[in-house]
């Protein structure tokens, strides 16, 4: 929900750190290995050592900024590629499932286990709710690059879908306005985007889990209470995700493309 609010400023603070990054050649795919290692150990601390706070947070802080950092370094050095974003996003999930598990293995509380299977099955249902919804844009997104809008001779309207009805052999045109060509259109979660896939917002995003992880950490005693208000505000996420979701399809001409 604030992802979008806060990347300028996310922004401002991590590029000249990945620019200084860049200049010294660090790898972005030795960033994605130290974020997922010291998420993982941020996790076995919290499990072993619970009351080493300091110890766990830091590590925490340390694989989140890895994190935020490897993708602004391999665009800097030219070097962005698609297993690095899957690379990337394997090893958040992998980060997000182990923090719990070693928070829930550190806590007195044997309430602590239930809370944690809850909230783990949020994020499950949450990756459901975006991760189908991600890969039906790109695909709406690389059909409308693909594909020239054609003008209807009957309704004299542009339509991105070729014309296939028998005998007709209508000419692709470009629709003009003001005399310049329309650029391809695309969804607003695609727009302007530095991820490797377009993840629909959301009420629980990066920013969000950001701190709730962090209050996990900072006050693991608590841990049991802000895990169980995450794993609500997670499903709610899902639930609004999979609903602007159907709106967007139903507001959309039906494809010959379309599956069910």
């Amino acid at each position: 929900m604030l992802d979008q609010a806060l990347r300028s400023r996310k922004d401002r603070l991590l590029n000249p750190i990945a620019e200084r990054a860049a200049q010294f050649g660090v790898s972005p795919h030795l960033l994605t290995t130290i974020a997922l290692s010291a998420g993982i150990a941020a996790a076995a601390v919290a499990a072993i050592f619970p009351s080493y706070i300091a110890l766990s947070f830091g590590l925490w802080v340390m694989s989140r900024s890895c994190d935020g950092l490897d993708g602004p370094v391999a665009r800097r050095l030219g070097r962005p590629s698609d297993i690095g974003g899957y690379s990337d996003l394997l090893g958040d999930f992998v980060v997000y499932a182990a923090l719990p598990l070693g928070l829930a293995w550190g806590h007195p509380s044997p309430s602590a286990w239930p809370i944690t299977a809850a909230l783990l099955a949020s994020f499950y249902l949450n990756a459901a709710s975006w991760l189908y919804p991600a890969a039906i844009l790109e695909r709406i997104g690389a059909e409308r690059r693909a594909v020239p809008a054609r003008l209807d001779p009957d309704t004299e309207r542009w339509s991105a879908e070729p014309d296939s009805s028998p005998g007709r052999d209508v000419p692709a045109k470009q629709p003009k306005e003001s005399g310049c060509e329309q650029a391809p259109r695309r969804h607003p979660a695609q727009a302007k985007r530095t991820t490797t896939v377009a993840m629909p917002r959301g009420i629980m995003e990066g920013t969000e889990t950001l701190v709730f992880f962090s209050l996990f950490l900072l006050f693991p005693a608590l841990y049991p209470w802000i895990a169980a208000l995450m794993a609500v505000l997670v499903a709610l996420s899902a639930g609004h995700r999979w609903a602007t979701f159907r709106s967007i399809l139903q507001a959309r001409p039906a494809t010959r493309h379309d599956t069910r």
